[in-house]
This record gives C-alpha cells, sequence and structure tokens, in this order.
C-alpha cells in the first residue's frame, strides 16, 4: 500500500498558518509536524491516519478544534470530544481550548495541552488514573485544576509555567510525582485542597510540599465530573534557541531558552 505522510518538522513554527486540509489518504503525521503553529485553529484527522507523531500540534496557541473522522481503526474523537483519543489505550493524546474529557479516558498524555493559550480551568473527570509529563506545560491563563481520586500518578511538570492559584485534588493518597508539578514560583503562590485526613500526608510529601499552602477541601470546592475552558489572552512562548543563541524551530533534547511574547526569557530542559 502507498504511504502518504507529513514529515517531521514539516510545518513547524509556520506562525501564520491558521488552517489545513488534509489529504483522505494521508498515513503518517511526523513528529513535531505542526509543532508551534500559532495561528491554526482547526484540524480534521483523515480515517486513513495511522501514525500521528510526538508533539505534533503541541503549542498550537489557538486551536480550538480538533477532531478524527468516523472509522479511523487508531485513533478517535469520541462524543465530539475536540480531542485525539488513542482508541487502544483510552488515552487522550492531543488536547485544545474547547476539549470536554469523555467518560472513559484513562490517561492524559505527555504535552497534550502543552501551550493551550484558552484554558483558565480544568476539572479533570473521574476515571482518569494519570497526568503526563508535562500534559499542561506552558498554558499561561491556567489558574484553577480539579483532580479526581482516581489519580494516581502525575509526571514531571504535568502544570509547569502555569499560573494555577488554586489546584483541588480529591485522592486520599498522595499520588506519585516524579518532579515538581509547578515551577517553583508558581507552586509557593498557589494553593493545594485536600482531603481533610490527607492535609499532613501532602505537607510533607516530596513534590507536593512545595505548595504555598495545603487546606482541607470544603463541599463547596469544585467536583470533577468534566472539563472547561474560557478563552482569554496571555503571553505565550513565541522563539525557541539553543543555549549558544541560535533560533531552533522547535525545542531540541537538553537546555533550551525562550523567548516569550512579552520579551521575556526562560531556560527550560527538554527530554
Amino acid at each position: 500500500s502507498i504511504v502518504i505522510a507529513i514529515g517531521e518538522y514539516a510545518f513547524a513554527s509556520c506562525y501564520a498558518l491558521s488552517s489545513i486540509t488534509l489529504p483522505n489518504r494521508l498515513t503518517i503525521i511526523g513528529d513535531y509536524a505542526f509543532f508551534s503553529c500559532q495561528s491554526l485553529t482547526s484540524v480534521i484527522i483523515p480515517k486513513s491516519v495511522q501514525s500521528i507523531g510526538k508533539r505534533a500540534f503541541n503549542n498550537c496557541s489557538v486551536l480550538a478544534a480538533i477532531k478524527v473522522e468516523n472509522g479511523n481503526p487508531v485513533y478517535d474523537s469520541r462524543e465530539d470530544c475536540n480531542a485525539i483519543i488513542y482508541t487502544t489505550d483510552n488515552a487522550l493524546l492531543v488536547g485544545c481550548q474547547n476539549t470536554v474529557i469523555p467518560n472513559g479516558v484513562e490517561s492524559i498524555g505527555s504535552c497534550a495541552f502543552w501551550g493551550s493559550l484558552g484554558l483558565t480551568s480544568i476539572i479533570i473527570p473521574d476515571g482518569v488514573t494519570s497526568i503526563g509529563e508535562c500534559a499542561f506545560y506552558n498554558c499561561p491563563n491556567l489558574t484553577t485544576v480539579v483532580i479526581p481520586s482516581s489519580v494516581t500518578k502525575i509526571e514531571g511538570g504535568a502544570f509547569y509555567y502555569d499560573p494555577v492559584k488554586d489546584l483541588y485534588l480529591y485522592a486520599e493518597q498522595v499520588p506519585e510525582a516524579t518532579e515538581l508539578i509547578l515551577y517553583d514560583y508558581h507552586a509557593e503562590n498557589a494553593t493545594l485542597h485536600v482531603t481533610a485526613t490527607a492535609v499532613e500526608a501532602y505537607k510533607n510529601a516530596e513534590y507536593w510540599k512545595e505548595f504555598g499552602s495545603i487546606v482541607a477541601l470544603t463541599d463547596s470546592d469544585p467536583n470533577p465530573t468534566g472539563i472547561k475552558s474560557v478563552s482569554n489572552s496571555a503571553k505565550a512562548i513565541e522563539r525557541y534557541y539553543t543555549i549558544d543563541g541560535k533560533l531552533l524551530s522547535a525545542p531540541q533534547r537538553g537546555l533550551n531558552i525562550i523567548k516569550m511574547s512579552d520579551g521575556k526569557t526562560r531556560k527550560v530542559v527538554i527530554k
């Protein structure tokens, strides 16, 4: 059979690309294929696509609609969820600012919502057991996060560079954390809300104890029943550079210098 592919980095950092029609016989979308297409608003994945590479749609900051055509044997967008789900594992691989995580999803993949400008609050539904590395990395409007009791593992940097003020976590047993959940100064200014019986456990747990305040949940706190989002404007990543100042079309492994839309620069390590 004929393989039709969009190669690695093919459209990476095409900042003016606002729409694209993918061919009906497309088979492969390569790694970083549409990375940092910061004007891209919608994508339809043909039912012929069998492989979507890592970070193919990361940092598409205004992406508002993404759908897999019905009949795709590998991926789906069940319940019109505005996301790409790996069907076999029930893993959400790519989300956007209008994603509604459907029932049955068991994990949120690495970098799934990276750079989503429109997310301001997230309620992750019950049944999700893990949140991948950098899953919500650099969502610059994200201030409120609700995580269900079913989550047992949150990987490093899941909410890194997000200005989270309140994180509501319903797990009585402290979820495994592999690295900092929030960037240092954000954690210091954030409040972690947990079950009353688990407050002390979180205060003594690696990475969780970095939160500025850890308090008991109340009946008026939000419950983990879905995901919601509100569009807004905020600072976003504009450019990536090597440590010696060379412009990159996409981040590379190791130490990167990132320039934000407000002119500030930061250092970040990509694994």
